[in-house]
C-alpha cells in the first residue's frame, strides 16, 4: 500500500485529524503540561461514530446560501472572513487529482489551480483562501514527484505556487501574506513562538509546514503539528496529508492506523476504480430539450436572475446544451416579447461567461380543433421549432386526449413537413407502451423529463417512464424546469438512473439529443 499515492496522502491527513482532534482549542501551554502523544479518543463533541460534527461557521453559511440561491458559484463567503482553514483541509483530494494529471499532461497547471480555487470558492471564496489550496497544491505534486529531501521539495512546491501567482499583478497582495513561506530554510529557524496554529488559513499553512521542516518522520512531524494548540485536528490534517505523502504508509505508526475509525473503508475508496461511463464527465454534451428558462414571458423563470440560476443549476448537473422552450398557447404567447426576452438571457448569458450553449424553441399546445392554425403559425415563424430544426416540442393535455386525438395531431404535424416530439409523454393518462408504438409508427418521438424516472411521486407516470426506457421508446430527455420554487430543473439523478438501467449506446443517444443535434 504505501506505494499509493491516494492512500498516503489520505490516511495520513485523516490519522493526523483524528490524532489532534481530543486537543481541539487547547492552548499551547496547556498542552505543553499534559501532551498528545499517542492517539486518544474522547467523547467531546459525541464522535467518532462515523457521523459529521463540527461543519463550521463559513461551511454552514454556504450550505444554507446554496439552499437558497441553489448557485454554487456565489454560495461561498467572500471577504476577510473567509480566510479560515477548512478549504486548505479538504483541498488534498482534488491536489491529488490533478498531480496525476498534470504528470501525464492530460490537464495544464492553469486548469488544476483554477479548478482548485473553485473547489475552495464553495465555501471560502476569497483569493487568500484560494491561494493556500493551490500552494498546497504544488507542494502535493512535489511530495509525489520531486526528488531529494523534503525540505527540499516542499521549497521546489513553494517556488512554483509563487512563481505561478506572481505573474498576475492582481495577486501580490494576497501573495505578500504568504511572504515568510518564500524562503523555507530561513523559517525552519523560527522559535514555536513565532508559529500560530490558528483557523486562519495562512497561519495553519504555515504551521503545517513548520511542523514538516523542522522534524525527520511522520510520528515527530504530526505530534510537533498537533502539540502547537488551538486548531489541532485542522493543522495536523493539513500537514498529514503532505507527510504521509513523504514517508509513506508504512511510516504512519500501525497503532494510529489501527485505531482510525472506517480505516478500511477509506482505503478501499483510495483504491476504487471509478465506475465506467460517468454520466457527469463522459457523456458528449448532456442536453435539455425542454425548459422554461427565458424570464417573464410563461410560467416559467420569473426573472433574469432567476433564468441564470436554473442555467447554473442544470450546469452543475452535468448539463452543456439547452433549448428553452416557453409555452406556446396555453399563454398569452407574443413572439416579439419572446425573441426579445431570449436574446437578453444569451446576452446575460455571455457577459457573465456561463459556459452554456443555448437555442430558442417553444412547447406548441395542440387540440385536434386548433392543429392546423398551429401549423399555420410554425409556418409563419411565430412558433419556432426546436433549435430551428423541423422538431416540434408538442404538447397535450394530460387528461383530456385520448389516442385518437394525439394520432389526428401527429398525422397533421408530419403531414406539413415537421416532426412532432410529444412532450413528456408519460404524463398522460393516454399513454402506455402500445399507444406509444402506434404515435412512434405515425411519426412522432418521445420526450420525457429526467425528473420522472427517479423524483415524479405519481406512481403511474414513474412507471410508465419505466417502462418507455425498458422498451426503448423515449427517444430524447429534458427537465420541463419552470421555477425554482415550483418544479426546478432536475436532471441529476434522472440521468444516474437512465445510465444505470439503459445500454450504453441508447442511454448516450436519448442524453444528449442526438436525435435533434447530430454529432459533428
Amino acid at each position: 500500500m504505501k506505494n499509493n499515492n491516494w492512500i498516503n496522502g489520505i490516511i495520513g491527513l485523516a490519522v493526523a485529524d483524528a490524532l489532534g482532534s481530543p486537543g481541539q482549542f487547547l492552548s499551547r501551554d496547556e498542552l505543553r503540561k499534559n501532551p498528545i502523544t499517542e492517539m486518544v479518543y474522547c467523547d467531546i463533541y459525541d464522535k467518532p461514530t462515523g457521523e459529521a460534527f463540527d461543519e463550521g461557521n463559513t461551511c454552514v453559511y454556504a450550505i444554507e446560501r446554496y439552499r437558497n440561491t441553489h448557485d454554487v458559484d456565489t454560495c461561498g463567503k467572500t471577504g476577510e472572513h473567509a480566510n479560515g482553514n477548512g478549504s486548505l483541509m479538504r483541498t488534498l483530494p482534488v491536489c491529488l487529482y490533478y498531480a496525476e494529471k498534470t504528470q501525464t499532461g492530460e490537464a495544464t497547471v492553469e486548469q488544476a489551480v483554477r479548478n482548485i480555487h473553485k473547489l475552495s470558492a464553495l465555501t471560502h471564496n476569497h483569493i487568500r483562501a484560494c491561494m493556500a489550496c493551490g500552494l498546497y497544491f504544488f507542494c502535493v505534486r512535489e511530495m509525489i514527484y520531486g526528488e531529494g529531501s523534503l525540505n527540499e521539495r516542499l521549497q521546489r512546491g513553494m517556488d512554483q505556487g509563487f512563481a505561478y501567482y506572481g505573474k498576475d499583478i492582481a495577486n501580490l497582495v494576497g501573495l505578500a501574506h504568504y511572504g515568510r513561506l518564500r524562503d523555507l530554510s530561513e523559517f525552519a529557524k523560527l522559535p514555536d513562538a513565532k508559529i500560530k496554529s490558528s483557523g486562519y488559513v495562512v497561519a495553519a499553512l504555515e504551521a503545517a509546514i513548520w511542523s514538516l521542516i523542522t522534524t525527520g518522520s511522520y510520528r515527530d512531524c504530526i505530534l510537533r503539528a498537533v502539540n502547537l494548540g488551538d486548531d489541532t485536528d485542522t493543522v495536523g490534517a493539513i500537514t498529514g496529508g503532505l507527510a504521509g505523502l513523504y514517508y509513506g504508509y508504512d511510516a504512519i505508526p500501525e497503532e494510529w492506523r489501527d485505531a482510525l475509525i472506517k480505516r478500511e473503508w477509506i482505503e478501499e475508496m483510495c483504491v476504487k476504480e471509478p465506475e465506467p461511463k460517468s454520466y457527469l464527465y463522459e457523456v458528449d454534451k448532456l442536453t435539455d430539450i425542454h425548459m422554461h428558462v427565458i424570464p417573464e414571458v410563461d410560467d416559467g423563470a420569473e426573472s433574469m436572475e432567476e433564468s441564470i440560476t436554473e442555467l447554473k443549476m442544470v450546469i452543475s448537473q452535468g448539463v452543456s446544451r439547452v433549448i428553452a422552450t416557453p409555452h406556446s398557447s396555453a399563454f398569452d404567447y407574443d413572439p416579439v416579447n419572446v425573441h426579445t426576452q431570449y436574446e437578453k438571457l444569451k446576452k446575460e448569458v455571455e457577459a457573465q461567461g456561463i459556459p452554456i450553449e443555448l437555442h430558442l424553441g417553444c412547447e406548441m399546445l395542440v387540440y385536434p380543433d386548433d392543429v392546423d392554425e398551429c401549423i399555420e403559425k410554425l409556418k409563419k415563424g411565430i412558433y419556432p421549432t426546436l433549435a430551428g430544426t423541423d422538431y416540434v416540442l408538442t404538447e397535450f393535455v394530460p387528461e383530456d386526449h385520448t389516442e385518437e386525438d394525439a394520432l389526428y395531431i401527429i398525422d397533421r404535424i408530419v403531414a406539413a413537413g415537421y416532426k412532432p416530439i410529444i412532450a413528456h409523454v408519460e404524463r398522460y393518462a393516454l399513454t402506455n407502451v402500445e399507444s406509444v408504438r402506434k404515435m412512434k409508427e405515425h411519426g412522432a418521438w418521445m420526450q420525457i423529463n429526467a425528473y420522472s424516472v427517479k423524483e415524479e411521486k405519481s406512481k403511474r407516470t414513474r412507471t410508465n417512464a419505466d417502462n418507455l426506457l425498458r422498451e426503448q421508446l423515449a427517444d430524447i430527455v429534458g427537465t420541463d424546469g419552470h421555477q425554482l420554487k415550483h418544479r426546478p430543473p432536475a436532471m441529476k439523478k434522472g440521468v444516474k438512473e437512465i445510465m444505470k438501467k439503459c445500454e450504453k449506446e441508447y442511454a448516450e443517444r436519448i442524453l444528449t439529443g442526438t436525435l435533434i443535434f447530430r454529432r459533428r
